[in-house]
């Protein structure tokens, strides 16, 4: 039995991800949009990929930000991600290790990675 798809949202990432499971043959895709696709909430969506390396986690997420880099090159304009990031905030030494080696495997992948002081955190969330 064929599988049947729902993508929730019809901004970039969503139109992207129907658009790719549509050309893979993944199933049946249905895209749903509260308006019409593209109807400018792509920018809400600021920092809301987070890349973590995660088995079976990596590789997508990987793919979507080349995806997104491609679809600029390609069309010469902005899609309107904003790619705001995250920030993870450890409360124990192995948690802090387990960040350590999130961060060096972001370098080796080219994933944008930066340690922040806590006066640094605090000034880019005063709610810390």
């Amino acid at each position: 039995m064929p599988r049947k798809i729902v993508v929730i949202g019809g901004g970039v990432i969503g139109t992207s991800i129907a658009w790719d499971l549509a050309r893979s043959g993944a199933g049946e895709v249905v895209l749903l949009e509260r308006d019409r696709l593209g109807s400018v909430t792509t920018w809400h969506s600021a920092g809301n990929i987070t890349w973590r390396p995660i088995p079976n986690r990596d590789e997508p997420i990987m793919y979507a930000f080349e995806a997104i880099d491609a679809v600029e090159a390609a069309s010469g304009q902005q899609t309107g991600w904003l790619k705001t990031g995250r920030m993870f905030l450890a409360d124990s030494e192995t948690t802090r290790r387990s960040f350590q080696e999130m961060h060096e495997a972001a370098v080796e992948r080219g994933v944008s990675t930066r340690w922040l002081e806590p006066a640094e955190a605090k000034a880019l969330n005063p709610h810390l």
